[in-house]
């Protein structure tokens, strides 16, 4: 769910937007001096802007925080539809199609739907509304940014490069693509040294970066007071494989996942420490703020693995995922129920 809503609100486009306008003419360092009588030569300093907007820290941080938030968000929606919309459907399938009783489910069934959708919409469009919002607030320091570290190496112009084309799209031999980026990246040609995209890729790191690292150490069981039992076997290790098993729980079970939160490569203190959990799906337990997770005391319906990610307080980009296989009572493999026709 949450990489197709960190695709929906990706920022490529907005980039697009504003370099065209931004860069269009060049980004003119003395645009706010008073007109002189012999203007200095210009001497003109290149940056791939498309690049470091894309990545900048607080932007990225950013984007993270309001794609969890609207995913939640749609997951409460889930939640709170799913019993209605099951309910339905089962009184409709009652009825034979003849009878009105079947129409009369019919059209709650569809008014529950519309109203499901509209209701996911705001989330999106409210996500998205953020995002802008955002985008432009990110756009206006980088671009001071890039005008200050220009101006103090002795530029008066700074004119936008990409320097990996290929990356702007994947269809290079669409001439709408050649259009588009001549018009963010009209030069053909200059002088490598007076590329200061690297500079301003340092010093970006060096205001806004952050190197915040999710690992769980381990899962204890917990007994029935919530207290900490022995520690269970984990089946695989490493994020590589997205379809890993980490632990396995039994229906009803309790586990504790205790986090490890690095930065910049030691034990992390005060907020940076500071992460929450949450689970994906509905029907898939509940996890607390410290990790403890509870197993559904029935399975989902068409999956037997349930998702518990951990995300940084203060850099909602860093997260990690544990999956957990549940196993029946009897401690036994669950055969997933297939979706209703």
């Amino acid at each position: 769910m949450q990489n197709r809503m960190i695709a929906a609100l990706g920022v490529t486009a907005f980039c697009i937007a504003l370099l065209a306008g931004a860069f269009a003419a060049g980004l003119n360092l003395k645009a706010d001096a008073q007109p002189t009588a012999a203007p200095n030569p210009a001497k003109v300093a290149y940056v791939d802007f498309l690049s470091l907007f894309k990545d900048e820290p607080q932007l990225k941080r950013e984007q993270f925080r309001v794609a969890a938030e609207a995913e939640e968000q749609l997951r409460e929606i889930d939640v709170r539809f799913e019993p209605r919309v099951n309910a339905l459907e089962a009184e409709r399938k009652r009825w034979e199609p003849q009878q009105q009783q079947h129409w009369d489910a019919m059209k709650k069934l569809l008014d529950a739907q519309r109203e499901y959708n509209s209701e996911r919409l705001r989330v999106d469009s409210a996500a998205q509304a953020e995002l802008r919002t955002q985008a432009i607030a990110s756009f206006s320091r980088l671009r001071s940014l890039v005008a200050d570290l220009a101006r103090n190496r002795g530029y008066n112009q700074v004119l936008n490069i990409v320097q990996n084309p290929e990356k702007v799209a994947e269809a290079q031999e669409d001439f709408r693509v050649l259009q588009q980026q001549l018009l963010i990246s009209p030069v053909i040609y200059f002088e490598k040294e007076h590329d200061i995209t690297e500079i301003v890729k340092a010093e970006i790191n060096r205001l806004w970066g952050m190197d915040i690292k999710l690992t769980v150490e381990k899962a204890l069981s917990l007994d029935a007071e919530g207290k900490d039992g022995p520690e269970l076997k984990r089946l695989a290790e490493g994020d590589d494989n997205k379809d890993r098993v980490d632990y396995e729980a039994r229906l009803g079970s309790s586990l504790r996942l205790v986090l490890v939160v690095k930065d910049k490569g030691e034990t992390a203190q005060g907020k940076n420490a500071g992460a929450f959990w949450a689970r994906l799906g509905t029907r898939s337990g509940e996890i607390t703020s410290d990790g403890k997770y509870t197993a559904p005391t029935e399975a989902p319906r068409d999956t037997d693995i349930v998702t518990l990610r951990a995300r940084s307080q203060v850099d909602p980009s860093s997260i990690c995922e544990i999956r957990v296989r549940l196993l029946d009572k009897d401690g036994k493999r669950i055969e997933p129920v297939k979706k209703p026709e």
